[in-house]
Order: C-alpha cells, then sequence, then structure tokens
C-alpha cells in the first residue's frame, strides 16, 4: 500500500525543532509532481548527487508521488520552503526543497534579488529580471505592443538586450538598454522614465547649455554659462558633433509615434540624453552661429555643478513667465482674438473662460477668433469638449469609438475587483454626439483659426481633429504629434528591482471618423512650421 505523508507550515516548525525531516521512499529514479492536483509536465529526477536539489512553485500545494509514497507540501507563505527526504531503493538520500513562490514573480521579487540599502549598481541577474518584468508589463497592459513593430523584430530586440547585459551596471545603463525597447512600440504615451535623480546630483558638473531641437535636426540655444551664447544662437556642435548627430543618437530614447513629434519631445529631455551619451566631460566646445550673423563662433564652456548652474545660466521658463492653462488677449487693431489653450485642464475653469471671453466678443463687435494648442501636451480632454461647444458647426465627439483592457494585472492597477479580465470595444453613435451651443447660449458665429504643431498632443491633438471634424474652421501650421488613432490612459509601472518607471497606455482612441487603416494626426489647412503660423493667421483674418 502506498504510504502518504500531509507535510504543512505546523509540521515544517515541528520538524525544524526537532530536526527531522520527513522521508519519501522510491523504488524508481524518478518522481510525480503535482501542483494543486494538476499532473507537472515532466518527471522529477532524482538526484542525490545534488546537495539540495529544488523545486520552486507558486501552488498552495505540491505533491511528490512515487510508487511507494505521497508526500503534500501545503501551508507555506510566499518564499517560504519546505524540505524532505527522498530514500532510494539502495538506500541513497536526496534532499528535496520546495519554495512558494508568487503567481506572478515579477510583482513579488525573491528577496536575493532585491536590491540593498545603499546599494548603487545592478547585478547582471538583477537588470534581465528588471527586463523580463518590464516586456511581461507592457504585455499585459498595453492594448497591442506588437502593432507599430511588430512581434519578430520586437521580441528579437528585449532577447538581443537581455545577451549584451554586463555583469554589473548602473541604473543609466539599463534605462540605456530598456528605453529604446519601450520606444519601438511607438506610442507617446508609453514611455520609459529617465532615472533623473541617480544622475543629477548637486556634485555632477554637466554641460551649462540649454538648447531648443528644432524640426530641420538643429539646435537654438535658449540659455548659457553667463550668456557666453547669445540666445536664439543656431548650435552647429558640441566637441565636434554636428548637432544632427547629436539628435540622431537620442531619438531612439524617445517615445512617440512620428519622428517630427519625438524630435520636439528630446526638448524635454536633452541635457538628461546629453549627460548620458556624451557626459563627464570638463570643458565642452561649442561652436555656433549668432543671430543676425554668418559668422561661426566658437565657446568654450566649463561643466559646471548644480549651484553654479542656478547662479550663472538664466532659466530660459524664468524669461517666458508662466503660462497660464487658457487666456486670451485682442490683437490687430481691436478686431481679433487670440486665445491661448496651453493645457487641458480644469473644465469648470475653462467654462468660465469661454463664457467671459465670448461675451466679450460680442460686446466688442470681434468676429475673429485665433485659437492656439501649438503648446499644448494634452490632459483632460473634457477641457476640450466645453470649447468646442462655443465654435463647432455640427455635432461631435472627440472619440467615436474606444477599447480598454482590463488584464488582471491591469485589474489590479486601477481598483478594479470584479473578477472579470476583458477587453472592452464600444462605438458611441450619432444620436450621442454632442451638440454645439445655439446663439442665446453664447455660440460664437465668427471666424475661427487653429494653430497646431508638432507639440500638440494627446487630448490636444484629439481637439484639433475634432475641431476640423466639426467644420470649427480652418487648421494653420503643423501636423499635430498625437493620431486620429491612438492609444492613450497611461498607468505607471516601476520595475521592480530597479525602480525605473514607465507609462504605460491600456486604451486605444478612435478620434471622431478616423480610420485604423489611414493613421495621421490632425493636418492644417494651411502648413506652415510653427513659429509663422500666428502671423499667417493674423495676416489671413485681417
Amino acid at each position: 500500500m502506498r504510504k502518504q505523508i500531509l507535510l504543512t507550515l505546523a509540521s515544517v516548525a515541528a520538524i525544524t525543532a526537532s530536526a527531522a525531516v520527513p522521508t519519501l521512499r522510491t523504488g524508481r529514479e524518478w518522481l510525480e509532481i503535482r501542483h494543486d492536483g494538476r499532473r507537472h509536465s515532466y518527471a522529477w529526477v532524482v538526484n542525490p548527487q545534488i546537495a539540495v536539489d529544488s523545486l520552486e512553485s507558486s501552488a498552495r500545494t505540491v505533491t511528490f508521488i512515487s510508487d511507494i509514497d505521497t508526500i503534500n507540501i501545503t501551508g507555506l507563505d510566499i518564499y517560504q520552503s519546505a524540505d524532505f527526504v527522498v530514500v532510494t531503493a539502495s538506500g541513497d538520500t536526496a534532499v528535496t526543497r520546495v519554495v512558494r513562490i508568487p503567481e506572478v514573480l515579477y510583482e513579488n521579487p525573491p528577496v536575493r534579488l532585491r536590491r540593498q540599502d545603499g546599494s548603487v549598481r545592478l547585478s547582471r541577474e538583477q537588470a534581465s529580471f528588471d527586463l523580463d518584468a518590464l516586456k511581461y508589463a507592457l504585455s499585459q497592459i498595453h492594448p497591442d505592443i506588437y502593432s507599430v513593430v511588430g512581434q519578430e523584430k520586437l521580441l528579437t530586440a528585449f532577447n538581443d538586450a537581455k545577451h549584451s547585459l554586463p555583469d554589473s551596471l548602473t541604473t543609466i545603463d539599463l534605462y540605456r538598454i530598456a528605453a529604446p525597447l519601450v520606444s519601438m512600440i511607438g506610442d507617446g504615451h508609453t514611455c520609459l522614465g529617465f532615472p533623473y535623480n541617480d544622475l543629477f546630483t548637486k556634485e555632477l558638473k554637466r554641460l551649462p547649455l540649454s538648447v531648443m531641437p528644432e524640426i530641420d535636426m538643429s539646435l537654438t540655444a535658449r540659455s548659457s554659462l553667463d550668456s557666453i551664447i547669445p540666445a536664439g544662437s543656431k548650435i552647429l556642435s558640441i566637441n565636434d558633433i554636428p548637432a544632427s548627430d547629436i539628435l540622431d543618437a537620442m531619438l531612439p530614447f524617445v517615445s512617440g509615434e512620428r519622428r517630427h513629434f519625438k524630435i520636439s519631445r528630446i526638448n524635454y529631455s536633452f541635457s538628461a540624453l546629453f549627460e548620458m551619451l556624451y557626459g563627464g566631460k570638463e570643458h565642452y566646445s561649442v561652436k555656433y552661429v549668432a543671430p543676425g550673423s554668418k559668422k561661426e563662433q566658437t565657446a568654450l564652456l566649463p561643466a559646471v555643478d548644480w549651484e553654479q548652474l542656478k547662479a550663472r545660466v538664466r532659466s530660459s521658463a524664468g524669461q517666458a513667465g508662466r503660462r497660464e492653462p487658457y487666456s486670451y488677449s485682442i490683437r490687430g487693431n481691436g478686431k481679433i482674438a487670440v486665445m491661448e489653450f496651453n493645457q487641458c485642464v480644469n473644465p469648470a475653469g475653462m467654462k468660465n473662460l469661454c463664457d467671459s471671453m465670448f461675451a466679450d466678443l460680442r460686446s466688442r463687435g470681434i468676429r475673429k477668433l485665433i485659437i492656439d494648442v501649438r503648446n499644448n501636451g494634452g490632459g483632460n480632454s473634457q477641457v476640450g469638449d466645453v470649447l468646442l461647444r462655443y465654435i463647432a458647426r455640427k455635432p461631435f465627439i472627440q472619440f467615436s469609438k474606444s477599447l480598454v483592457k482590463i488584464s488582471p494585472m491591469t485589474a489590479r492597477m486601477t481598483g478594479r475587483y470584479d473578477g472579470c479580465p476583458r477587453i472592452d470595444f464600444s462605438t458611441t453613435q450619432d444620436e450621442y454626439y454632442i451638440r454645439p451651443y445655439d446663439a442665446d447660449n453664447g455660440h460664437f458665429d465668427g471666424e475661427v483659426v487653429l494653430l497646431t504643431s508638432h507639440n500638440t498632443f494627446s487630448s490636444a491633438s484629439s481637439f484639433a481633429w475634432a475641431f476640423k471634424e466639426a467644420g470649427a474652421g480652418k487648421t494653420i501650421g503643423e501636423e499635430t504629434g498625437g493620431m486620429n488613432v491612438c492609444y492613450g490612459d497611461i498607468l505607471t509601472w516601476s520595475a521592480p528591482i530597479s525602480g525605473i518607471p514607465c507609462t504605460i497606455s491600456y486604451k486605444r482612441f478612435w478620434q471622431m471618423n478616423a480610420d485604423e487603416n489611414d493613421i495621421h494626426g490632425a493636418l492644417p489647412d494651411v502648413a506652415v512650421p510653427a513659429d509663422k503660423a500666428l502671423d499667417r493667421a493674423l495676416r489671413l483674418l485681417k
């Protein structure tokens, strides 16, 4: 008769106290294994030559079955273990250990892999674990990480990245390896965050130059150490590396649907990417051409620490001043209103502004309006709906179709506990489109022009698309950075070992009348460089 042994957590404690370990006798060289009653795909080979032979399992009960005995290991907490001894027919013994692991290892890594306090470097095993966890998180959260790049190319890139890992690396090194993988997905909302705090210490000496990337792959100076390089200068090279080569080297680290949007987005990460790729120098030789000049000049800028940077480099943001989310002014000899719409925030605030602005325009007899979303990176799409009701010529909706992916991982991150992982797809019928206001409720029946740029993204881009589809007016400028069929609504995930953050879309949106087979941004009726768009609009409305 086969003997059965039940090894629970309580019996483990008793065994530890008495130094006794259960035994399982076998007349053959292999054991059958069952995880929560399900048969393991292969047999467990008994090997007395191994000091301790370990099996990791997420099952609550692990069963080993020989031709003589059966033993059940149950009641273990996560990362607890229990040992027993297998005794062969010849009398040899093999110590066997069962370790309970999480159902999803990436959400609760083993203690041996976790970073110790004060540790500044990662092992190859730790970095490899984070790359696997990143791939898993992307596949579980994002609606379709392969829609742009394809499975073979992306998965091969992940494999190559793991094979390229050195024995020891910093979080900056890991970012350098992982960020291009996330960028390959081609989703501007799905981005790996730069570990700024691990690089930019107060003591770090860095390039004392602030620049603006341009769509032609050039760099324009905004500020520099002691204003040595005049603002507006064209930067030709830094340490003999051409500006275009610098931007080319940065593009793989930036997420986005279109090259022009990725170039504009480098504006927010240039300092970090430059330091990662070209930093560590004592001096930087910068070749430039000053505004109004054709003469090439060279400035030798010493690397400076944070305190010197604050004291000696004038903040370009400070010069421009803080931009309000939305505001308006009167131009064109009192005949044209210009509304700056810089952020999609606070629908109630937008309603208050629209009520007062359009009342003011009516009282002044102003029938020409320019709306500027060139620097609007998005936010809450409801803010755009508020404005559109005053200017749209027909019913509209920013997103006519949507897809939401709720995996078990997404459910935990969003606080959904209904136990129903799913993919929801919905289409909004025409009768549910938003209706514009009538004249009695403040609808503006004048001429409206919208200014767009490659920086117009997310909710600002969907606003621009709906503006055109609703017949609200003309658009002038550049194709928007956001697409008519796009991913969005993000969740923030962090790598379990390094802590590097990653924003990941878990929805897909189809904008009003958008075609999945013809994906692009909102295209301008009059295409001009973004910095020329306002002048062009003012001339058009005169």
